[in-house]
């Protein structure tokens, strides 16, 4: 029996496409979740080792830099590969929104491992928030 390959097409059932598009946004959200429940409970236990408060501030500030920088680009790649077509087709959306997700994602992390070096929680915490609250708010509705 040969081997086929199927390529994954999400024009042809756009709603089987928005589900696995959900999943794939539940699942990267929930990394970033149960990574901040890490970071939450070895500083809790003291596991987190304090690093130097010289290089804390310099990663603070790039990581404010970083969620600057990042998260606008993530809606203007978001825009330029979904187009202006209206319709968006769901390929287009499926690609846009992944892209968007990871972006916001790779955020996230980098103000979590800050924070696990030891950054101070009130301050550490903003920007992964607001890139996981960002996430949240764009949950995969369908192309409009």
């Amino acid at each position: 029996m040969p081997v086929t390959s199927k390529r994954f097409n999400a024009e042809a059932d756009p709603a089987k496409s928005l589900m696995v598009l959900r999943i794939i946004w539940a699942a990267l959200l929930m990394g970033q979740v149960l990574f901040l429940g890490v970071v939450l409970m070895l500083r809790s236990q003291g596991s987190a080792s304090p690093s130097d408060a010289g290089m804390l501030k310099l990663l603070f500030f790039v990581e404010i830099a970083l969620a600057a920088l990042t998260i606008p680009v993530a809606f203007f790649v978001r825009r330029m590969v979904m187009g202006l077509d209206r319709p968006i087709p769901m390929q287009k959306y499926f690609t846009g929104t992944i892209i968007f997700l990871a972006m916001l994602e790779g955020v996230s992390l980098f103000g979590l491992v800050v924070l696990l070096l030891g950054a101070p929680l009130q301050t550490g915490l903003i920007v992964p928030a607001v890139a996981m609250v960002l996430q949240v708010i764009s949950f995969p509705t369908g192309p409009a």
